[in-house]
Formats: structure tokens, C-alpha cells, sequence
């Protein structure tokens, strides 16, 4: 009977930490895979050729919570949306960040996608 009561505490036991294990992963986010489905495009503003609109597209299934913008030129700007606009002072390339936040419950990710933006 004691034999019994142990072998069938042990099989709950692996059964809760299989349980628990699985719950664990279901909270962290594979930023490497993330990355694939992050990226951002611009277009120049056709009144103001150094006005750039930025927008970021992610295709993943967890909440984009964030991005934050960095136009190269010292600027940053930090979005709810997927969105932003910048003006730049002169023309020339500019080596543009997009640091999008993603959340999966408790666990976040940050996937850092860049761009080479030219201002005539």
C-alpha cells in the first residue's frame, strides 16, 4: 500500500511540474522568432521632402505594446500605435531605429528593426 501511495505521489508530482513547465512557456516570447515578423517602412510627405512618415508592421501573435523611434539625427519618439512622423533639419541618410516592445502576459521582448533613410 505505502508503495502504491508513493508511485501515484510521484505521477502527480510529474504531472503538476509538466503542467506548470507548460505554463512557463506559454509567457516567453522567442524574440529571434518575433524579429522575423517585425519590420517598418516610410514614405516621404509629398508637401515637405524632409518630412518622413514612419510605420511599423508586425505580424506576430502577441500585443505590440510600444515602439520607440530613433530618427538618427539625436531625435527619439516613443509611439503607443504603430505610427510617427519626423522632420529632419537637412538633408542626407539617416540610419533609423525602431525598437518595438512586444507582451505575452508578464514577459516582454524588444525587437529592434532598422532602416536606412535618405532626405533630399
Amino acid at each position: 500500500m505505502k508503495i502504491q501511495i508513493k508511485l501515484t505521489a510521484l505521477v502527480l508530482m510529474m504531472i503538476m511540474g509538466f503542467v506548470s513547465c507548460k505554463k512557463q512557456a506559454a509567457g516567453i516570447i522567442d524574440c529571434l522568432g518575433e524579429s522575423i515578423l517585425t519590420s517598418f517602412s516610410h514614405t516621404t510627405d509629398a508637401n515637405n521632402p524632409k518630412k518622413v512618415n514612419f510605420v511599423v508592421k508586425y505580424s506576430g501573435s502577441h500585443t505590440l505594446s510600444s515602439v520607440k523611434f530613433e530618427f538618427g539625427d539625436g531625435q527619439t519618439e516613443t509611439v503607443a500605435g504603430t505610427t510617427a512622423s519626423h522632420t529632419y533639419a537637412g538633408a542626407g541618410t539617416y540610419s533609423v531605429k525602431a525598437r518595438v516592445t512586444l507582451k505575452n502576459n508578464k514577459a516582454t521582448c524588444e525587437v529592434d528593426p532598422v532602416k536606412q533613410v535618405v532626405v533630399n
